[in-house]
């Protein structure tokens, strides 16, 4: 009997399979918490946004303005773009569980990476953060802040538009400034910015109202992502786009001490954080062309690589509380899949 139970509890339990896409489509952007899943679908000859209830498992389709795209979700709400990047685009603010949407800014020129986190200070609001340009042609990218309510109540504001630390610009220049990638988590927002040349990461305190570039580098550093005191961004020569080899670094910024997370040679990208773990992209070695995950446990300072649950190609990822939402590529077609912390720790690997 006891051989028996051994040989059970050895047995590795596969990810959980939350959902199928449909042939020719494939899912290009996830998020996810304990209460719901995001996820963008591209194919069906046009973008398309659509949500799962984990409690009830009712998947809906959000039809809330056309070509929906970028979704960040804080509980039950929920922030995203609508409209193609060059037409003028809307930020949408949205409950799910009366799937109603307000319209928070319209007919901006450019919009990419929304993020949603909810306020510490006040219960019942909340913080978006998000990029938007002067022109059409994705000049002077800003960094907007809305703090207020769900139904678009609140007010919103740059926190980095044009030099933030340069004064040697001229006027002329200040359009040539891009503010990137903003993240949020709490009182801290995080974004790169080229104002040095080449993009370097930012920490923004809300309780200070200061600015921090983070760790001074010539080299390409993108892509950031933060929770608590903890900032996370690849870093590479030239910029994940072209670069072949990139690594995942770790700010603190209680102490200021940098580390790099990732030490083994290869491509490393799109990190992202919570509480104790670091979850971030790779194609590395033995399987140098298939985008796979790696895990980062903080509390104990070892990388995780978990192949028995990160099995296949996998494009993005999510965190939660309690484990890892991943979109998997299939042939033409995509599946989102779940597994939690416990089993990364112990099954997966």
């Amino acid at each position: 009997v006891l051989g028996c139970v051994a040989s059970v509890q050895a047995r590795a339990l596969p990810p959980r399979i939350l959902h199928h896409t449909a042939s020719k489509t494939v899912i290009v952007r996830l998020d996810a918490n304990e209460d719901f899943v995001v996820w963008q679908v591209a194919g069906e000859g046009a973008d398309r946004l659509y949500t799962l209830d984990r409690k009830s498992g009712k998947k809906s389709e959000i039809k809330s303005g056309t070509h929906p795209f970028g979704a960040a979700l804080a509980g039950a709400n929920i922030i995203f773009g609508t409209g193609r990047l060059m037409d003028g685009v809307q930020v949408m603010l949205g409950d799910l569980r009366t799937d109603r949407f307000q319209t928070l800014h319209k007919a901006i020129p450019w919009i990419v990476e929304p993020g949603i986190d909810v306020s510490p200070t006040q219960a019942g609001e909340y913080r978006a953060v998000w990029e938007r340009s002067k022109t059409d042609a994705g000049d002077g990218l800003s960094v907007f802040l809305y703090e207020g309510k769900i139904d678009g109540s609140g007010k919103f504001r740059r926190i980095a538009d044009g030099p933030i630390f340069r004064s040697d610009l001229p006027a002329e220049y200040h359009s040539m400034v891009h503010h990137e990638y903003p993240k949020i988590s709490g009182d801290a927002i995080v974004f790169q910015s080229n104002e040095f040349g080449t993009p370097n990461i930012y920490r923004f305190d809300l309780k200070s109202q200061k600015h921090t570039r983070l760790a001074e580098s010539p080299i390409y550093q993108e892509r950031p992502a933060v929770s608590g005191p903890y900032t996370v961004w690849e870093e590479s020569e030239g910029g994940f786009a072209v670069s072949d080899f990139s690594a995942i670094f770790m700010h603190d910024s209680r102490s200021g001490a940098l580390k790099k997370l990732s030490r083994e040679r290869g491509f490393h990208y799109w990190a992202k954080i919570r509480d104790r773990f670091v979850v971030y992209g790779a194609k590395r070695e033995p399987l140098a062309r298939t985008p796979s995950l790696r895990v980062y446990d903080l509390e104990k300072d070892v990388e995780i690589s978990a192949p028995n649950c990160f099995v296949g190609a996998i494009y993005d990822h999510a965190l939660t509380q309690n484990g890892v939402v991943f979109a998997q590529r299939m042939q033409d077609a995509s599946r989102l899949l779940y597994v939690t912390w416990d089993q990364i720790l112990s099954d997966c690997r």
